[in-house]
């Protein structure tokens, strides 16, 4: 009724409008300036009893003639233009959405864009243990990936299949289960997509290190699905424990829930569930005791968070196991049993049952991206493309890589593993011990970030022979990232990547593709946050403040959650992720599997 009202007045007044402009333009017509002077006299002319009905009216035409035109806006920009090159993007994660948000502008002027990806959606990655916990909901960390692009920008919801370097063609299939598949038309949607500069951000899958068993029986954290999967399984487990036939013993496996990672995805995970477990959980089962109820979180290293300063990794470690987390370390995954995992320890082998476990450790290269890899020369990296300082594809001119699915290539330590060993060797005893290597590492961190690595893995009190010291330099030259695979990292190289796209015309046709003189790459470490459960986390600043490695605890944890709100896509995602956090903390969490 209301709304009829509304339309009622509006045509009334614009009418009134309407018929008070022809009347001043119908005597103006011979003069375009007359014709303009007519207009203000038109609206100069209303009487001060009826300006704020005018007024009114006139808003009305405005918004309603926006609203009525933006279609036909839309559809009358063709997305095709044959005299720009066409820049195909993969995937739809933090670096594609940076390089798009960071070309947007301009883009839709220098460059036939399309986007493919199977996923139709940006995810907030950093909130997905949150999300499998019910602290925030699936939905208020995901955006359409439509909603960021410009009307003459194309994406297609497929999964690209096979990419032809050399005819710089791709393959791409429709590969959503489609219910009753005839309403779909073709059996199969599978078509080609031609491209003059392509950017592959197809990040990377888990990597199971060849354990037996986990692809079977274990959880992964890297997209909503698995959020959403576990979720379920939780609320699955304190059901069936909280049924009247299951055994004591049956229970206590049922509400064991070992996390397999100590990274900052395993140790948030534990937390949050730990937090779900102590302030809901137990509330919504009261037959449920919580000494029946095992968190337990499993790494190779002697603390968890080993990529943080040690001091602050040895605080998390110590809250955690005041928390109730039981912490599995210095032990090594050998196999994933039906309801059991089985680890070594100090050489020994141990079963620990359990009811859920969730794999968190390790990223190995994308399959497609290893498929693309064989086609290019120069491409020994056995975890991602190796690219150069503008991020383009070693062995390619026409195709950039970011995020997960890239790393910049940097010096080969193991050239010069020689000198460095007789560096370190300071007592000449033909051996590196644990000292001698710290000592190298300190003198060459800089310049070969390789060596920090060897340090982390190699035990205290070990000595390395030269051939041990080589064979290690050969390993990490093969595998070791110059760039951390976070989405910090992320979103920094497909920002930069896209600043250069709208700075310069990146068109393979030209002699130098990347302009001359174009600036390079430089990654900012801008710290990493981690949640540890009740309200606190920590903060690894890096060498940039290092004494704000100190503010940590519940002043941090408030710090952590302002950063994820503010860090969120859009005003929506922060609006919702702010809700969702006042609402855990208010009414408790959503344990419901919708």
């Amino acid at each position: 009724m209301l709304k009829r009202i509304v339309e009622i007045s509006s045509r009334t007044i614009s009418c009134r409008l309407v018929g008070s402009v022809q009347q001043n333009v119908t005597k103006s017509s011979n003069n375009p300036n007359r014709v303009l002077a007519s207009l203000n006299t038109s609206f100069d002319n209303q009487d001060s009893s009826g300006s704020w009905a005018f007024w009114l009216g006139l808003t009305g035409l405005a918004v309603g003639g926006a609203i009525a035109s933006a279609p036909a806006a839309k559809a009358s920009e063709p997305f095709h233009c044959k005299d720009k090159p066409t820049v195909v993007v993969l995937g739809t994660g933090w670096a594609a959405i940076s390089f798009l948000r960071a070309l947007k502008p301009l883009h839709s002027n220098q460059y036939n864009v399309q986007i493919i990806s199977p996923r139709n959606y940006f995810l907030y990655t950093p909130l997905l243990p949150a999300s499998a916990t019910g602290t925030v909901d699936t939905h208020s960390i995901v955006d359409p990936i439509r909603s960021h692009l410009d009307a003459r920008c194309n994406y297609l919801e497929a999964e690209c299949v096979d990419i032809n370097a050399k005819e710089k063609t791709l393959t791409c299939a429709y590969t959503r289960p489609f219910r009753d598949a005839s309403a779909a038309g073709k059996k199969d949607h599978v078509f080609k997509v031609n491209y003059d500069v392509l950017i592959v951000a197809i990040g990377a899958v888990t990597n199971t290190f060849g354990v037996p068993g986990v692809d079977d029986h274990c959880f992964y954290m890297k997209n909503a699905e698995d959020a959403k999967a576990l979720r379920e399984r939780i609320n699955a487990c304190f059901e069936l424990a909280n049924l009247p036939d299951t055994t004591d013993e049956e229970r206590r496996r049922l509400l064991t829930f070992v996390i397999v990672g100590g990274g900052p995805t395993g140790t948030e995970l534990a937390a949050e569930m730990n937090d779900l477990i102590l302030e809901d959980m137990l509330r919504y089962f009261p037959r449920i005791d919580r000494s029946q109820i095992t968190i337990k979180q499993i790494d190779s290293h002697d603390h968890i968070l080993s990529a943080f300063d040690r001091t602050i990794a040895e605080y998390a470690t110590t809250h955690f196991r005041r928390s109730g987390i039981d912490l599995e370390l210095a032990c090594r995954v050998k196999a994933v049993e039906p309801g059991a995992v089985v680890v070594e320890r100090a050489g020994k082998m141990e079963r620990i049952p359990f009811g859920t476990c969730i794999w968190t450790t390790g990223i190995r290269m994308h399959p497609l991206a290893e498929h693309l890899a064989e086609q290019l020369q120069g491409q020994e990296h056995w975890r991602s493309l190796m690219v150069d300082q503008h991020m383009r594809v070693k062995g390619s001119e026409s195709i950039f890589a970011l995020g997960d699915a890239a790393t910049i290539e940097q010096e080969r330590v193991l050239r010069h593993a020689e000198e460095l060993f007789e560096q370190g060797d300071m007592n000449h005893d033909g051996m590196l011990s644990s000292d001698e290597l710290q000592q190298l590492l300190l003198l060459n961190v800089k310049k070969y970030p390789q060596l920090a690595e060897i340090a982390a893995r190699v035990p205290n009190n070990t000595v390395l022979s030269k051939e041990a010291f080589r064979n290690h330099l050969e390993e990490l030259d093969k595998s070791l990232r110059s760039v951390p695979a976070t989405a910090q990292a992320a979103h920094q190289e497909g920002h930069y990547l896209g600043k250069l796209f709208r700075k310069y015309k990146i068109d393979p046709s030209q002699e130098h593709v990347v302009p001359e003189g174009a600036p390079e790459f430089e990654y900012k470490a801008l710290g990493t946050i981690a949640y540890i459960g009740h309200d606190k986390a920590v903060l690894d600043p890096g060498p940039s403040a290092p004494f704000l490695r100190y503010i940590r605890g519940w002043l941090m944890g408030l710090g952590w959650k302002s950063a994820e709100v503010f860090m969120q896509i859009s005003y929506k995602n922060m609006w919702l992720v702010s809700r969702d956090f006042l609402k855990a903390k208010i009414f408790g969490r959503d344990i419901s599997d919708v």
